[in-house]
């Protein structure tokens, strides 16, 4: 019967511990939730079992973290026979190696953590040649403090380890008093002992009733502390959120005021566009005007050269005329010498 009780307390006690992952090929473990305050240092544990011997040469570990929100997954540790800390990134700084390969723990630390450490943290462990199984994660919750949730937790497995116990005994002690009252009429000694263990287990039993309620009302007040812890955090990440609607209100202010001065930018170029084109304009009309001056000068080129062929042709002319009359002056001689000749034979005398 008593081993039939303590597997009994073995099985209560299992289903009190925390949240355990296991996996086929490389058995992973490693809690559910880790809830850190800001600025503190928090061990995220990750033990490994695997169906090879495990060696430093043979072990490698990878650390991922995955935003709560969108983003995307970022490398936060790498172990290989040594460590290997991130050296960029926000985890740069922040997270060291805190396991031990020879003991199947590939844990590690985050130091002075903010609030944007929140998220899932994957755990990566493979053994040579055992490479298969599925990866462990946890999730790490940073508040401004500690909430009562796992303090809750452990005071109501401590209340419920205590009233369990506290039923064995009962059961144990009730037991006892029936086996003794078996014997009850062969010694009345043992029946005066049995009244008084009766009446002392009557007493604990009452006890354990009035330890019962306290753990309850306890339990009832530590949920009634979360409720508030958990309100109290929803108001900080309304304000934070209000915070962020004031910032994003400031930036669309400053959008539209660059929008401003971006349409003012491009009336500015528009008008030097203009003033650019009126200056070529304004050299195309020199240039005209100096074409025009060029045509003017060559028409009064062209205006001498007329004249020049009128005098040519005069020129011309006049020494047509000077010809005729060298012609004329030529017949006028032969004339005279034809008159002569006549003359002559006219009067024998004259030769």
């Amino acid at each position: 019967m008593y081993r039939t009780w303590l597997q009994f307390l073995a099985l209560l006690g299992g289903f009190a511990v925390p949240g355990v992952l296991r996996v086929g090929g490389m058995e992973v473990f490693m809690s559910n939730e880790v809830e850190a305050v800001n600025g503190t240092e928090v061990r995220l544990k990750c033990t490994f079992k695997s169906k090879h011997p495990v060696s430093l040469s043979s072990v490698t570990v990878s650390w991922n973290f995955r935003p709560l929100g969108q983003g995307a997954e970022e490398s936060v540790f790498y172990y290989q026979e040594t460590a290997y800390p991130p050296t960029e990134g926000r985890f740069k700084g922040h997270a060291v190696w805190s396991g031990d390969i020879l003991r199947q723990d590939a844990s590690i630390s985050l130091q002075d953590v903010p609030f944007t450490f929140n998220g899932t943290y994957t755990c990566q462990v493979r053994n040579l040649p055992d490479v298969h199984g599925i990866n462990g994660e946890v999730t790490l919750r940073v508040v401004h403090k500690v909430s009562v949730s796992e303090i809750g937790i452990l005071a109501v497995a401590i209340g419920a380890a205590i009233a369990i116990v506290l039923v064995v005994l009962c059961i144990f002690v009730v037991f006892k008093y029936h086996k003794l009252n078996r014997h009850a009429n062969t010694d009345l000694k043992l029946q005066g002992w049995e009244r008084e263990l009766n009446a002392r287990v009557l007493e604990e039993c009452k006890l354990n009733a009035t330890v019962l309620e306290e753990t309850k009302l306890n339990a009832t007040v530590l949920e009634e502390s979360e409720l508030n812890a958990r309100v109290l955090e929803e108001s900080e990440l309304n304000a934070t959120v209000l915070e962020e609607s004031k910032l994003n209100a400031t930036v669309l202010e400053e959008c539209k005021l660059n929008a401003t001065v971006l349409e003012e930018s491009k009336l500015n170029a528009t008008v030097l566009e203009e003033c650019k084109l009126n200056a070529t304009v304004l050299e195309e009309s020199e240039l005209n005007a100096t074409v025009l001056e060029e045509s003017k000068l060559n028409a009064t080129v062209l205006e001498e050269s007329k004249l020049n062929a009128t005098v040519l042709e005069e020129t011309k002319l006049n020494a047509t005329v000077l010809e005729e009359s060298e012609l004329n002056a030529t017949v006028l001689e032969e004339s005279k010498l034809n008159a002569r000749e006549k003359k002559e034979w006219k009067d024998p005398t004259v030769c």
